[in-house]
């Protein structure tokens, strides 16, 4: 031996790890600020931007209200693209319909239960898993935001939709 105590692992002299990378081979160069004492909050991971759009509480809000604003009007015009609107046929006494086109009447509200329950899961889990640093705000978000867009699918979804049959 060389006469020089060693550190805990044996590897090289107290305090000191051969890879240079800090003390106890943190992997952190920077953690004892170039080989000197350690410097306050170089190794800090909450010091690090964390790579997510915004930080805080209202760019929580920001984000998924807003997501969910966007979302509600894609579904809006989705609905709008796949449901065949019933027809009535005009008759003396005023309007008529028949057995298949009932059918259809009742179509577009299973349509808007799948495209929300798809969508709602979908951005539930999505929105949960990149903005879960308050897990009680994202569930209100979360909550909230999935009543904004279900009555933003309902307003656009009958925008373009046909006119109501009481004014034709």
């Amino acid at each position: 031996m060389s006469g020089e105590p060693t550190g805990p692992s044996g590897a090289g002299p107290s305090g000191t790890d051969p890879s240079g990378d800090g003390p106890g081979g943190t992997g952190d160069p920077g953690a004892t600020g170039a080989g000197g004492p350690p410097v306050p909050g170089a190794g800090d991971d909450r010091r690090r931007p964390s790579g997510r759009l915004g930080e805080g509480p209202l760019a929580d809000c920001l984000v998924v209200l807003g997501s969910y604003l966007a979302l509600g009007v894609v579904c809006g015009v989705l609905w709008w693209l796949v449901v065949d609107p019933a027809v009535f046929t005009k008759v003396d006494d005023g309007g008529s319909m028949g057995e298949l086109e009932l059918g259809k009447r009742f179509r577009g509200d299973g349509w808007y239960a799948v495209i929300g329950i798809v969508a709602g899961l979908a951005s539930g889990l999505a929105l949960t898993w990149f903005r879960s640093r308050d897990h009680r705000l994202t569930t209100a978000l979360v909550f909230l935001g999935s009543c904004l867009a279900a009555a933003v699918t309902a307003v656009v979804g009958r925008a373009l939709g046909p006119d109501d049959a009481d004014r034709v």
